[in-house]
């Protein structure tokens, strides 16, 4: 007895079913609120700009005792909203695109 080579729509099919899965999961997973101590971990903004923008009307905020409360969206649009500040200085001129990315990121090679 003979078997046949799996078919290769169906492995296809299989994984792009697994990547959607894994997908929806990981949407889910995330918290819809952070407060300063989970930022930094979620999106990168440290607790001292986040408590400022919070405290400054940036995004909807509340407060639980010691903890400021956020929605995650409310605090994603508004560091979408915000330009992006580059640590390059102006006098250097940028010749590779690596270094051009990291600009745009608001990062620089060192040494």
């Amino acid at each position: 007895m003979t078997t046949s080579p799996a078919d290769p729509f169906a492995a296809a099919l299989d994984a792009r079913i697994a990547a959607a899965v894994a997908a929806r999961i990981e949407e889910l997973q995330r918290p819809t609120h952070v407060s300063q101590r989970s930022i930094l971990g979620l999106v990168g903004m440290p607790a001292g700009a986040y408590l400022e923008a919070a405290r400054g009307g940036e995004f909807p905020s509340y407060k639980v005792q010691r903890l400021v409360f956020a929605k995650l969206e409310d605090v994603i649009t508004y560091i979408e909203s915000r330009p992006r500040r580059t640590a390059v200085d102006d006098d250097e001129p940028i010749v590779d695109s690596e270094a051009k990315t990291l600009a745009r990121a608001g990062f620089r090679r060192v040494g």
